[in-house]
């Protein structure tokens, strides 16, 4: 416990990966967005999503510290992202558009 919070296993790798993440959006894609969402996958530990104020999904493999897949299918900021609690590779976003997308990020399909 430090300064009244309470810190979690983990959390401090969570925070050097998430500034390392934010210093990859820097690209084209990503350019001046904030991210509007980050979630860890309840099922794949390695698995972290972040959403951005572009629309953009990107998906990370934490052990690599690398993308893994990313994807531009909002017309508008996305707002949240929930990965399924019972199926590994299954990922729904939602955003400002009204829309509600789904994704199977092993087959890379909507």
């Amino acid at each position: 416990m430090c300064g009244g919070h309470v810190f979690y296993p983990g959390i401090v790798h969570t925070l050097y990966f998430l500034l390392q993440v934010s210093a990859q959006l820097e690209g084209a894609e990503s350019l001046g967005q904030r991210m509007t969402s980050v979630r860890y996958s309840p099922l794949k530990a390695a698995l972290l999503g972040t959403a951005c104020e572009s629309g953009r999904l990107t998906f990370w493999d934490c052990n690599t510290n690398k993308k893994a897949y990313s994807a531009a299918e909002h017309m508008s900021p996305c707002t949240g992202l929930s990965f399924s609690p019972v199926h590994e590779e299954i990922v729904a976003s939602c955003g400002l558009d009204k829309r509600l997308i789904c994704y199977d990020l092993k087959l890379r399909y909507l």
